[in-house]
This record gives structure tokens, sequence and C-alpha cells, in this order.
């Protein structure tokens, strides 16, 4: 999935950074954005709720 984000986001690559791996080995950031697009599906709920508070501190206030 990540070669073909970065085959999709080719002329904008050098705004990108792509991360492997789930949340708790990303970086802090704070990021601009974030997008978890087919990966919640796949997380039970406990892991869910553990999930997305820690995508949300690692954004920069107001982001999406």
């Amino acid at each position: 999935m990540l070669q073909l984000a970065e085959q999709t986001l080719e002329p904008l690559a050098s705004r990108v950074r792509l991360h492997e791996g789930k949340v708790d080995v990303a970086p802090e950031g704070p990021f601009d954005a974030a997008t978890c697009i087919l990966a919640m599906h796949f997380a039970g709920l406990e892991e869910r709720k553990q999930m997305l508070p820690a995508i949300r501190q690692r954004l920069k206030p107001q982001a999406p």
C-alpha cells in the first residue's frame, strides 16, 4: 500500500512522509494531517479505542 501511495503522490511526494506500522511506532509529530484508511476495520474495538487518541495526540491543533 505504501508503494501505491508513493506512486499516487509522485508529484507531491516531497511534501509527504509515509510511515509503515501501527500508531505506537509513529513519530510523535506534530503532523498536519493523518489518515488510517483501510486500517480501522482490521482492528478490534479495544485497539481502535487506543488508535484514535494516539493519532489525535500526534496532530497539530485543528489538523484534519
